[in-house]
């Protein structure tokens, strides 16, 4: 160890022996990159992203074309809701849930991973539900009581 730069290791008692230093290692205060005053800034929450501003002289109808695009939209998305709503009160009127015949034909959409899902679910459900003994009085929770 002749020669190494030693650095003693803390502690109780001065019986420890002090670890080799490593210079390769070692990074001095002055030596460490600085930031600059813009990347100060840069640090902490991240901006939303904003994009650029459009200059030309296509900028202004380009700008029009997605408004348009958009209110149709919007407008196609309203009546689509209207007629929802029209539908449910149909079902209603002869005697349905539309609640219930929402959530068929929401389980007619559903993909085979989120069905998988779903089960999985609505099983550990019912275990936490028989575990704590919410099917008390019940016949399927008369019937898993020992």
């Amino acid at each position: 160890m002749d020669g190494q730069n030693l650095v003693p290791v803390p502690g109780d008692g001065a019986d420890e022996a002090p670890i080799p230093l490593n210079k390769s290692l070692v990074v001095l205060k002055e030596q460490l990159p600085t930031a600059t005053e813009p990347e100060k800034k840069k640090r902490g929450r991240p901006k939303k992203h904003q994009a650029p501003p459009h200059e030309g002289s296509n900028s202004g109808a380009m700008a029009q074309r997605y408004v348009d695009r958009l209110v149709n939209m919007l407008t196609e998305k309203r009546e689509i809701s209207e007629s929802i709503s029209e539908l449910k009160t149909e079902m209603k009127g002869q005697g349905f849930l539309p609640s219930v015949i929402q959530r068929l034909a929401m389980l007619e959409l559903e993909t085979a991973d989120q069905r998988a899902v779903r089960e999985a679910e609505e099983e550990e459900f019912d275990r936490l539900t028989i575990a704590l003994g919410q099917l008390k009085g019940t016949p399927l929770g008369d019937s898993a009581r020992p």
